[in-house]
């Protein structure tokens, strides 16, 4: 009762898949790096570099010291994500195959999309060191906004950002935001407020986008606000999906299973800041 040929519709269900993400595309993807021996363990490796060269004076027939590049790398837990779905013979016979196929596909990558851009974005509260507090847990004022883009000195370069990633309950406090809406400042964008593809608009130069994927629990939930840049997360993945069908005679149901592994890490803390309430560390 197979209606997929995996070979098709792994790499379809991939940019299916990529297509749902938001957070995860702000991450550097390093799968093209990972040897393929590392996935047959428990971890992979991810590089971290630090900048610590020191620009001096040079007198006349002076010298200048250098300073050993660290070339330290971080490990980050190997996880296996996996979604499925089921229909009957009945289903099949009534509506077809290339409808079940759609729902299926659609459904399994809206499904690990979810999942691994929630995993991507627990590990960046996590190990995020940049830190600002907001007095109210869902909401948010231009002066705690500003106050966490403070926290990154003068590199506050607009083309420097992968984004700033909001819950929707704050969405009303950024469109109050003149920084946000105001047409007569010259920092702002035409059409904010818009959201396109998950984006609502651009904050000084920065897209902010609208997600809503494990950034606002707890027994006290409270949204987490982060702040991104290039470089400083990192994703790597286990070359396209498996795909599978499975067919119970019994029962006249066929499971149809789609995993992937996959792994997270903050590469550079220097590029993200969290934003929240409850500050700790």
């Amino acid at each position: 009762m197979a209606i997929f040929v995996p070979e098709v519709a792994a790499p379809y269900l991939m940019k299916e898949i990529d297509k749902r993400l938001v957070i995860s595309n702000a991450a550097l993807d390093i799968s093209a790096d990972v040897p393929e021996i590392e996935w047959k363990g428990s971890e992979i490796t991810f590089p971290v570099y630090s900048r610590v060269a020191v620009a001096s004076q040079v007198d006349s027939k002076g010298s200048v010291t250098p300073t050993e590049i660290d070339g330290s790398s971080a490990t980050a837990a190997i996880k296996h994500f996996a979604a499925a779905v089921k229909y009957h013979k009945d289903t099949l016979r009534q509506s077809g195959g290339p409808i079940l196929q759609n729902m299926a596909i659609t459904d399994l990558a809206d499904a690990i999309a979810l999942k691994l851009d929630a995993d991507l974005m627990e590990t960046a509260i996590a190990g995020a060191t940049l830190k600002a507090a907001c007095a109210e847990a869902d909401a948010i004022t231009q002066d705690e906004l500003e106050a966490a883009f403070a926290l990154f000195g003068d590199k506050q370069n607009a083309n420097e950002f992968a984004g700033v990633y909001i819950n929707s309950k704050l969405f009303p406090s950024l469109l109050a935001m003149d920084g946000f809406t105001a047409t007569g400042l010259t920092y702002t964008t035409p059409n904010n407020g818009i959201v396109q593809g998950q984006c609502v608009g651009f904050y000084r130069g920065a897209p902010v986008w609208l997600t809503d994927n494990s950034n606002r629990s707890g027994s006290a939930p409270e949204c987490k606000t982060l702040i991104v840049k290039h470089g400083g997360l990192g994703k790597a993945r286990k070359a396209e999906p498996e795909f599978s069908e499975e067919y119970h005679a019994t029962t006249f149901y066929t499971d149809v299973v789609a995993d992937v592994y996959g792994a997270h890490k903050v590469l550079d803390d220097s590029k993200v800041v969290l934003l929240a309430k409850t500050i700790t560390g």
